[in-house]
């Protein structure tokens, strides 16, 4: 969707160049996305997660590692050796976790007849067979010799993975509905709806309360054969759809390669079902990578590092990949979208956006958007003002994460983000609204 017209003297503004060149250096630029590692803030108490997304996307499809503990805020950190399984959203250097929702793991073998637990199928990996870029992330399990690559779209999410062939009769792809970072599952839903698709629901609660995320999952190969439970105890075989607070499920599969296309909705099924059409489509893996690969770029190149000090380029656009991975977008792709009063919207002219960490972000973050992403700040200004006029409490957001208000650190961060775009000329948003009181 577009935004509202820019104010002109800020498009001349978009690129920066830091002309570092050597009067006789020979050096050709790379890519700015060769250049940017989103392994970097993974250790430590950086809180990042290494795996696929786009620029603000809503998907975030990453590995992760542990669920328990301050440094597990995104499902990933760089000092653990093993995977429980790949979940679709995360976030990105907060100091509290949530989200993880919908993990898959690829295994081979017997499952057993325990419980079908993400703890219990978790692998051993090591970084020397661990690649991320942006917009693509491949890893290998070293238990069950399965080699996975993740690639993403703004709602949408793909899986490859080419499982080893003397397993051929022993492979499966593990399926969480219980599984969340700190979050707590209310309900869920997984139906096999053919051979080939898979439906569902999952709404938990945690800093996020409440929220809901639907999903599509279409495979490549057909099932050869699946399982679902609830509670933990298997349902019977002929049974194809599986509700409860706790749901968990496997899909049986013979053939040496599986991949997955994988729409998110925040709104409907339907609306999952859409963002997979229009999105992915009859596109097969490498297209999607390219594709994000080539979003990165777009939005990396809005700033131009010429150095022949891969040190200093890497630095630099290691941090500027960081700042497009949040806020994140909260709408369909048409632009519906569920509000905070848990409402569907539909046909707000604007992209709706969520996971606003102002307290972080008003003195540094959303300053340089009106510079590096002029086309986006009336959206972010809009979706503050939405929220205040859909919220019960009928205030400026504060923390909002999905549509969700968490409450989270004090003051009142979305005025100065208002003001100073606002002050810059940004007019694509209902400035008196922001002073209105009820």
């Amino acid at each position: 969707m577009k935004s509202n017209a820019l104010p002109i003297r800020y498009v001349n503004s978009v690129i920066a160049v830091i002309a570092l060149l050597g009067a006789f250096s020979t050096w050709a630029a790379p890519e700015p996305a060769d250049d940017a590692l989103p392994l970097v803030g993974t250790g430590g108490h950086g809180h990042t997660y290494p795996g696929a997304t786009v620029p603000f996307g809503y998907v975030q499809i990453s590995p992760d590692t542990r669920t328990e503990g301050w440094d597990a805020c995104s499902g990933y950190h760089y000092a653990d050796s093993s995977i429980m399984g790949f979940s679709h959203t995360h976030l990105s250097g907060t100091g509290c976790p949530d989200l993880g929702d919908l993990l898959i793991m690829p295994v081979t073998g017997s499952l057993g007849d325990a419980p079908l637990e993400a703890k219990r199928f978790t692998s051993p990996f090591s970084h020397e067979n661990e690649t991320a870029t942006p917009g693509y992330y491949k890893v290998s399990l070293d238990k069950y010799g399965v080699t996975v690559e993740l690639a993403a779209t703004a709602h949408a999410a793909m899986h490859r993975y080419l499982f080893p062939a003397n397993e051929a009769a022993q492979q499966h792809l593990v399926l969480d509905l219980v599984h969340g970072l700190a979050s707590k599952p209310i309900e869920a839903c997984l139906k096999m709806e053919d051979k080939n698709t898979l439906t569902g629901y999952c709404r938990s609660g945690g800093w996020a309360n409440g929220k809901t995320v639907y999903f599509v999952i279409e495979s490549s190969q057909p099932f050869s054969g699946f399982g679902l439970e609830v509670d933990g105890k298997p349902l019977p075989s002929a049974q194809a759809e599986a509700k409860g607070p706790n749901v968990r499920g496997h899909l049986d599969y013979k053939g040496a390669q599986v991949v997955l296309r994988v729409g998110l909705s925040p709104v409907s099924l339907e609306g999952a079902r859409k963002n997979l059409a229009a999105e992915i489509g009859a596109k097969d893996f490498d297209r999607v990578r390219a594709d994000a690969r080539a979003a990165w770029n777009e939005y990396l190149s809005r700033v131009t590092i010429e150095s022949s000090d891969r040190n200093l380029r890497q630095t630099f656009y290691s941090t500027f990949y960081h700042t497009a991975t949040a806020p994140t977008l909260y709408n369909d792709a048409d632009g519906t979208y569920i509000g905070s009063d848990r409402k569907v919207h539909e046909h707000p002219g604007f992209n709706y956006y969520s996971t606003f960490s102002l307290w972080d972000t008003y003195r540094a973050e959303h300053p340089l958007m009106t510079v590096v992403q002029p086309g986006r700040v009336n959206d972010f200004v809009q979706s503050m003002l939405a929220s205040y006029q859909q919220s019960e409490e009928h205030v400026l957001p504060m923390w909002p994460l999905a549509c969700c208000e968490t409450w989270c650190m004090i003051g009142y961060h979305s005025a100065p983000v208002i003001a100073d775009a606002y002050a810059k000329g940004f007019r694509g948003f209902d400035a008196e609204l922001a002073f209105a009181r009820r």
